[in-house]
């Protein structure tokens, strides 16, 4: 099981219920929300919902590749060519990986990050209407290739060269065509789990950068720690929903995941943000400050 931010054991399908309580809660709190504070909280829920369709559609993306994958190396073993499969470098077997479905994933995921994107420019807009988000584009762009690196070339095309790889291994000791395939589509279909939750956490974690980045362009340090506030929120983030924070307090707190709390927010598949705000807002909104009891809180909650 798991909470509204989610940890590395919650199950695909646990932590797609758990997605749409945390929509339907920031739906209820921005119907309810002051008039200048739904901009931000509605600008989180879209955000979570793009990050919702990002993971769905990598998750489709990913089982249509491993089963293109499959039949391809079934095609090769029928045709008596798995040396080739073996012998290739490991640019032209991530070539072979692209070329079977993987660049579909890449490019949906691109689509993500650009939604998200998005959503950072709404909150700007509520909090920093005269804000020049071309002030922050050139680092957008790196970031959006780093998180691609980390999750596509680092994580998920690596993992798909070994499962091949050692599959294929399988022949000197004589297996079937069926048994090698078995254990490849096995190998694959179990790294999608950690798959999803890495790449998950990396795109909130894109979208977390480029609002702090956003933010300090714009002369803001202080922050919104925005998201659902429900029965299945972690004790971390219960501490800290719906409160202001300033920059030097954000330096202060440790979710207990061994990830930076201001790139991840409670920790993996955390439903939380911190959502730029201005002074304005603040007091328009009445907006409550964080205490240093409110950080020690979320802390001693960490998991």
């Amino acid at each position: 099981m798991g909470c509204a931010c989610g940890h590395q054991h919650i199950t695909f399908a646990e932590s797609a219920d758990a997605d749409e309580i945390a929509i339907e809660d920031l739906n209820k709190q921005a119907k309810t929300a002051t008039p200048p504070l739904r901009p931000l909280l509605r600008a989180r829920r879209d955000q979570l919902r793009a990050e919702v369709r990002a993971v769905k559609s990598l998750n489709r993306a990913i089982s249509k590749s491993n089963e293109a994958l499959a039949d391809a190396v079934r095609g090769a073993l029928d045709m008596g060519m798995p040396q080739a499969l073996l012998n290739l470098s490991p640019d032209e077997l991530r070539a072979f990986i692209m070329a079977n479905g993987m660049g579909d994933a890449v490019d949906s995921f691109g689509g993500a990050q650009l939604e998200i994107y998005e959503s950072v420019l709404n909150v700007m807009q509520a909090s920093a209407p005269d804000f020049d988000m071309s002030l922050v584009s050139p680092a957008v762009s790196a970031i959006q290739g780093r998180t691609v690196d980390a999750v596509f070339n680092q994580l998920i095309i690596p993992d798909t060269q070994r499962a091949i790889s050692d599959s294929l291994t399988m022949m000197a000791y004589g297996d079937s065509s069926d048994l090698i395939i078995g254990a490849l589509s096995s190998r694959l279909k179990k790294s999608t789990g950690r798959q999803l939750t890495e790449a998950r956490t990396k795109l909130t974690s894109f979208g977390r950068v480029i609002m702090h980045d956003a933010g300090a362009a714009a002369g803001l340090d202080h922050y919104l720690y925005s998201g659902p506030i429900d029965g299945i929120t972690r004790a971390f983030c219960r501490a800290l929903a719906g409160k202001v924070l300033t920059d030097q307090q954000i330096s202060k707190l440790n979710n207990g995941s061994g990830l930076s709390v201001r790139s991840s927010g409670g920790g993996y598949n955390c439903r939380h943000n911190f959502s730029a705000t201005s002074q304005g807002l603040i007091k328009a909104a009445g907006l409550p400050l964080a205490k240093s009891r409110d950080i020690s809180k979320a802390n001693a909650g960490a998991k």
